[in-house]
């Protein structure tokens, strides 16, 4: 049988805890990567169907 450790041990282990936080932060940052491009996207694709509200255009036709 496999030696199981005690969650207690892996709660306490300094290495575990960094890699946690090395993960967490990763995927923090890939988040935020991809979030700021697609808020200038959609802030420009907002500002666009504005504009052609503010036209009386449709926006299909243009």
């Amino acid at each position: 049988m496999a030696n199981k450790l005690p969650a207690r041990t892996l709660v306490a282990c300094r290495l575990c805890w960094m890699v946690t936080v090395a993960v967490f932060a990763g995927i923090v940052v890939i988040e935020a990567l991809i979030l700021v491009p697609s808020l200038f996207n959609y802030e420009r694709d907002l500002l666009a169907s504005m504009e052609q509200a503010a036209l009386g255009g449709s926006p299909g036709l243009s």
